[in-house]
């Protein structure tokens, strides 16, 4: 570790990884019996379609079901939701033929968006799927999009949609609260455009994003008690861009932000405190998507050895940052290039 910030980030860091899940794929743990061979800490397993070429896991639940989305043999992109990480459910759609899942709480309540009926690829209405039905959300608003990200275990869901439908695109977007049937608009930080709400804890802590009208981009941002927090970012001036995606029960958050014009780097917000998350010295930028309970991180770093190819990562507790692809038998198969998603288990999805 380089400075006391990245000390305060090992020291805030426990417990190894146990199981993972991956992109199209799931990451179990391999035999501790086999001592005589070389030990890898994971095995993938894959996360089969609707019958089309692709699969994508968003969010590991913590009994270790898997949602996301899957083509179709018509290459649709349906809302899939597989159980124990194993054969694909198709949770169907709003009427269109795309849709995607994005949340999913300890009462089996999934939330998402999907096309309807005359949307395009594009729009999209945001739902909440339980006891086998999907249900809109509907809009703030007059607006005609809106997208489901996150949901707690008090059911309440956090997400965005556009105000209207009349401006000329990009239309103004706000963050809502869903919660017992009734949407609220989170607002917007110093008075921007846009706000995206994308993750919320059981605390009712919210993670996202907000551009500003100060510095003229999107900022990583936390909606706290009523009050819209700009976390800032590394660059030396604080300008640039960032964002907030994954929170846990204690409030810590991660997310990645400028580093300076062109870059950006994974950061861990602990106890007020936004802290680097350490890199290799050849990677051009890292991105922390999850975090657990046991403070495990997971995301991905673009290297300058593999151009825009990005690598599936977890940081974690008294470890170098490690590549999720080296953790996994060799001549697998299988490149683990963005991991998105991380229980308190340990499983991974991405």
């Amino acid at each position: 570790m380089e400075n006391s910030s990245q000390q305060a980030y090992a020291r805030a860091l426990a417990a190894p990884i146990l199981t993972a899940t991956c992109f199209a794929a799931a990451i179990t743990p391999s035999s501790f019996a086999q001592t005589s061979r070389p030990h890898y800490s994971y095995a993938v397993f894959e996360l089969p379609t609707l019958g089309g070429p692709r699969s994508y896991g968003w969010t590991v639940s913590e009994w270790g079901d898997v949602i996301g989305s899957a083509t179709l043999p018509s290459n649709d992109f349906h809302p899939t939701l597989w159980l124990d990480g194993q054969e694909p459910v198709d949770l169907g759609t709003l009427g269109g033929n795309y849709g995607e899942c994005r949340g999913v709480n300890n009462n089996g309540w999934i939330v998402g968006y999907s096309t309807v009926p005359g949307q395009g690829l594009f729009d999209g209405s945001a739902f909440l799927w339980r006891d086998g039905v999907m249900e809109n959300l509907g809009y703030l608003g007059t607006g005609d999009f809106a997208g489901a990200f996150g949901i707690n275990d008090r059911n309440q869901i956090v997400g965005w949609s556009t105000l209207e439908n009349t401006s000329p695109p990009p239309r103004p977007a706000h963050a809502f609260l869903w919660e017992d049937g009734r949407m609220t608009d989170l607002g917007t930080y110093d008075g921007g455009r846009s706000s995206q709400a994308i993750a919320i804890n059981n605390s009712g802590l919210i993670v996202g994003q907000s551009t500003s009208n100060t510095y003229g981009v999107w900022r990583p941002v936390i909606w706290d008690n009523g009050r819209i927090i700009d976390l800032g970012t590394f660059r030396p001036d604080n300008t640039g861009q960032g964002i907030c995606i994954g929170l846990n029960e204690a409030g810590d958050v991660v997310g990645y932000t400028a580093r300076d014009y062109l870059t950006f780097q994974a950061f861990l917000y602990h106890n007020g405190e936004m802290l680097r998350l350490p890199e290799q010295s050849f990677w051009r930028s890292s991105y922390a998507w999850s975090i657990n309970d046991n403070r495990q991180i997971v995301g991905s770093a673009r290297t300058s050895g593999y151009g825009t190819q990005d690598i599936g990562v977890i940081w974690e507790w008294n470890r170098p940052v490690r590549y999720l692809a080296h953790l996994i038998p060799p001549r697998s198969d299988w490149f683990i290039g963005l991991a998105i998603g991380i229980n308190n288990s340990g499983q991974i999805t991405g």
